[in-house]
């Protein structure tokens, strides 16, 4: 299923287990906190309590912790999403 932010942007989304294993990384020019706003949506709507950790106010996804599901990528409110999928080694 696509969100309503991609599908308006015109991005297709795939669900993590068609992609394959993945974790995610912070694209950090393009997140709010690189601007100086405070957000943590990321960290709050992440199943996984430790993948995710700040450096003053830019988030920093732990790949060893990180589960792959994508819910920080979804969430992500900045303008173009500041979360990354990559494809994570087998």
């Amino acid at each position: 299923m696509i969100n309503r932010r991609d599908f308006l942007r015109g991005r297709g989304w795939s669900p993590p287990s068609e992609l394959g294993p993945r974790t995610y990384t912070v694209v950090q020019e393009r997140c709010l906190g690189s601007v100086s706003q405070v957000c943590t949506v990321c960290k709050e709507r992440c199943p996984e309590p430790r993948a995710i950790h700040f450096v003053g106010l830019l988030p920093v996804i732990d790949a060893t912790t990180c589960t792959g599901c994508g819910e920080c990528a979804r969430v992500c409110p900045a303008p173009d999403t500041a979360i990354r999928a990559l494809s994570r080694e087998r």
